[in-house]
């Protein structure tokens, strides 16, 4: 029987209300199961995202409320290889998305609470944290 592979990937997308020619700065996790036709997506963004006063708080360090998102993307969404920062793929299990969504509730529930600044608890910190412990919860494959 072959195995059947899970596929955690931490991608860059535009910044919420930014030009176009602006760099895709904000990074989200998006986990492809194989038994799913869509993609779950896992980020984390500011509460007013597009708001003068967030962007100069988060600016000056100072930490801003923020809004942890997990939202199911189309599977007809193309990821390119421009915007993927990394794939690791795992043995799927069908605990894999229960395991991000519980990370997701825990991490916002810490010290900080819900919020979130520029150089400390940014959304890059928290996709690295999310993938950190789906590698330690799951098996990791070599394809």
């Amino acid at each position: 029987m072959k195995q059947q592979l899970c596929r955690i990937y931490v991608v860059k997308s535009p910044l919420i209300g930014a030009p176009k020619y602006f760099p895709k700065l904000h990074h989200s996790v998006v986990i492809q199961q194989p038994t799913s036709v869509s993609l779950q997506l896992f980020d984390v963004i500011p509460e007013n995202p597009t708001s003068t006063d967030t962007l100069l708080s988060m600016i000056m360090g100072d930490a801003v409320p923020a809004v942890p998102r997990c939202r199911q993307l189309s599977n007809k969404i193309k990821l390119t290889k421009r915007d993927l920062v990394a794939c690791v793929i795992v043995e799927y299990d069908t605990a894999v998305l229960e395991a991000a969504r519980m990370f997701q509730n825990e991490y916002f529930s810490g010290l900080d609470g819900a919020r979130m600044g520029l150089y400390r608890n940014n959304c890059v910190h928290f996709c690295t944290s999310l993938v950190e412990y789906l590698l330690e919860e799951f098996p990791t494959v070599v394809e």
